[in-house]
């Protein structure tokens, strides 16, 4: 234990990084599409309209569940982690006491897995959770959507219910969060649109002609 506490939090993080497991780029790997989004861009009706017109399998809530499931802990421990960023050195000192407790480790491995396993099925559209940077680029179409701050914010207060300023700290805080969570596990900046094969913007396309797009593009990686 003495050990542990020496050490810093950026040494965790590189060892939870390196001893994550990595995708096999030589695999044959069925085709698939992950989906990233901006907080309030309508990436989430995005990729539910892309699985529902293709026929695949939309996964979002559904990894915790299998998460859940694979690391045999409350589904609610999982939440905590979902797309969000904890501290790390605090999450394995927990594990290694024993508490009722999924440390951030376990949850990147658990969640590589689970990733993995589905992208492997093939024809699965799956959202956030940086899917884009665990399949295999080869594999995958990386799409982000995205769309001006103050439109984020009008479709937040809008479809959320919210006030304006409720809007604008719930986009800002959700940013934030997603944004920490890719560089905290991945090492990986969300908003460098090198990582994606399409970014659209939301701003002036619907959720129907965005999808179309996505689609379009799909089929002109994949064939």
């Amino acid at each position: 234990m003495p050990i542990l506490t020496k050490l810093s939090d950026k040494e965790v993080k590189r060892w939870v990084y390196t001893t994550t497991p990595r995708a096999k780029t030589k695999e044959k790997t069925p085709a698939c599409i992950t989906l990233s989004r901006c907080s309030g861009s309508g990436g989430k009706l995005v990729a539910k309209k892309v699985a529902q017109k293709l026929g695949f399998k939309f996964y979002n809530k559904k990894v915790i569940r299998l998460i859940a499931k694979q690391s045999k802990k409350r589904k609610s421990l999982v939440e905590s982690l979902d797309e969000s960023s904890q501290d790390l050195v605090n999450n394995l000192l927990k594990s290694l006491i024993g508490e009722d407790y999924l440390s951030g480790r376990a949850y990147i491995k658990y969640l590589c897995q689970v990733i993995l396993t589905l992208a492997k099925k093939g024809k699965v559209v799956i959202l956030g959770r940086g899917g884009n940077f665990i399949i295999p680029k080869q594999t995958a179409l990386r799409v982000k959507i995205a769309a001006p701050f103050e439109t984020r914010v009008e479709n937040t207060r809008r479809f959320e219910k919210m006030s304006a300023e409720k809007a604008r700290d719930f986009a800002l805080r959700v940013d934030k969060e997603r944004k920490k969570f890719v560089s905290n596990y991945f090492y990986k900046d969300i908003n460098n649109a090198n990582y994606y094969d399409l970014v659209i913007n939301t701003q002036y396309i619907t959720v129907d002609k965005a999808a179309d797009i996505v689609i379009k593009a799909f089929k002109k990686k994949f064939g």
